[in-house]
């Protein structure tokens, strides 16, 4: 008998044992209290109440729906959801109105309003499926010309005040909205009601849909009680292996940058001359080991700014910034969609991950799968799909070209500039347009260099790379993206900024 293999997971959905355990009532309880205490490990605010919600998807699993409704609800009116009520309320303000909006609450007239909306929009679909046969392009031309309008119609600065509180409370709701609105020609779509659970779900109340529509969460639902041990435990893996991401996160900042938080920001880590010191609170308690090395890097936001400034940092930290930026970017999107997805799986949703292995890319074109996939997927369902199906059937390259570069290039700019919308209340819509210049020109590189790599790896899929070349594939890879990330910027002055950082990184 061979000894188990040493793993930093425990491979509970494997063990029989356990997934025995996990359908008893004990079991329940034990997985959901390993759950909360490694939600407050995370420091996952309100992690006591989505624990009270788990509990609640694990005794009654028959009431999953209903349930995932009251939730997001609740943690809608109660938890830490950002709909900027402060910036609302600086547009009424600034009309002279004054209505301060502080929490959801005080704004529920406004979340009611955008529901009425949505609700509206999905009965027309269904109601004139045959008349309107691209929902979601009439919703995006009268969302982008409502934008339009509030920015340049001589009304009335109080009307002009609502309008702009509307676009901004139905803006998170937006892609939510796409989905549901693709899912009416479904033969059984879920009733609406019970769809508005999975609009800013409690696991993740953010701009893009985890895990996709409505339509989705059905088809990924576990169906038996093993099924739903097996999700659960898969879950509870998922989030101790988020944990450990988590931790070499947390070292990576003490050793390089000389601090870390821990536990909702108590436990303070410090590196002084190479000793690291444990704080509480910000009182001293010990010092934990000393580093045979002592560093104290500068963040890349400020190697940024100097080079900018036109006294950049040596060539050679810069490179090093930028590649340790762009690698905890990996990590830290990794951990924190992990909790989501994990937090999925525990109420019964056998969701894939978002970010797996990305560092394992052998393609440009697959790096975008791995690194952020419920974004692509949101891409392809809404930019990708409808162009590759309806233009250019007869030339087969530029259909695919089209479809990429509609999905990457036009689909990604769009996602950002509707997610900031903030810039384009404070610019005006074409202002806010020219201010995202750099972001157009960094969609518009990755779309061109994403077609180029599904056109090479059709070319080389039936080659049989040897070991130079498969070794040497990521790196390429994840080059391409670091270099580009310095032009990830949602607003800037000027490109030259970025064009200057770059020019930094090499030695002459």
């Amino acid at each position: 008998m061979k000894p188990p293999r040493f793993s930093l997971v425990p491979q509970l959905d494997h063990s029989r044992r356990w997934v025995s355990f996990a359908q008893t009532l004990p079991g329940t309880l034990v997985i959901v209290a390993l759950f909360a205490c490694l939600l407050f490990l995370h420091s996952v605010s309100l992690w006591w109440l989505i624990s009270l919600y788990l509990l609640a998807f694990s005794l009654w699993p028959g009431q999953r729906w209903p349930i995932l409704l009251l939730s997001t609800l609740s943690f809608l009116l109660f938890g830490p959801v950002d709909i900027r009520w402060d910036r609302i309320t600086n547009i009424f303000s600034e009309a002279g109105i004054s209505w301060q909006i502080t929490n959801t609450p005080e704004g529920s007239a406004f979340i009611g309003a955008a529901i009425l909306f949505i609700s509206f929009c999905i009965w027309l679909a269904r109601r004139f499926s045959k008349q309107l046969q691209r929902p979601v392009l009439a919703l995006t031309t009268f969302y982008l010309g409502l934008m339009v309008i509030a920015s340049y119609a001589p009304l009335p600065q109080s009307v002009l005040a609502f309008m702009w509180a509307f676009i901004t409370v139905l803006s998170p709701y937006f892609w939510y909205l796409c989905y549901s609105l693709k899912e009416t020609r479904s033969p059984a779509p879920k009733p609406l009601y019970l769809q508005f659970g999975h609009y800013l779900p409690f696991w993740s109340p953010a701009s893009i849909p985890y895990p996709k529509g409505a339509s989705y969460l059905k088809k990924i639902e576990a169906k038996t009680t093993e099924q739903f041990a097996i999700c659960r435990l898969k879950g509870l893996k998922l989030l101790i292996w988020a944990l450990w991401l988590s931790i070499f996160a947390l070292a990576i900042n003490v050793i390089f940058y000389g601090y870390g938080e821990f536990l909702f920001g108590r436990l303070q880590f410090k590196s002084e001359l190479g000793s690291i010191q444990l704080f509480f609170d910000g009182n001293y308690l010990k010092t934990l080991f000393t580093l045979p090395f002592e560093t104290s890097l500068p963040r890349y936001e400020v190697a940024f700014r100097q080079a900018a400034l036109g006294n950049p940092l040596p060539w050679y930290l810069n490179s090093f910034l930028t590649i340790a930026h762009f690698l905890y970017d990996l990590l830290y999107v990794a951990f924190t969609t992990h909790i989501i997805i994990a937090t999925i799986r525990m109420c019964g949703f056998n969701a894939l991950r978002n970010t797996y292995r990305p560092l394992a890319s052998k393609s440009i074109a697959e790096f975008w799968n791995r690194y952020y996939y419920y974004f692509k997927e949101l891409l392809v369902e809404f930019f990708f799909y409808p162009v590759f199906f309806r233009y250019f059937k007869k030339n087969p390259k530029l259909r695919m070209y089209a479809a990429t570069m509609a999905a990457a290039f036009f689909g990604n700019f769009l996602f950002h500039f509707m997610r900031d919308i903030w810039f384009v209340v404070e610019l005006g819509f074409f202002e806010a347009v020219a201010a995202f210049h750099t972001y157009f020109i960094y969609s518009f590189v990755l779309g061109n260099v994403i077609f180029l790599s599904q056109a090479r790896l059709e070319k080389t899929s039936q080659q049989v790379a040897g070991p130079v070349s498969r070794f040497f594939a990521p790196v390429r890879v994840l080059g391409f993206y670091c270099l580009l990330t310095i032009f990830v910027d949602f607003r800037r002055e000027s490109i030259s900024d970025n064009i200057a950082f770059l020019m930094s990184l090499f030695p002459f």
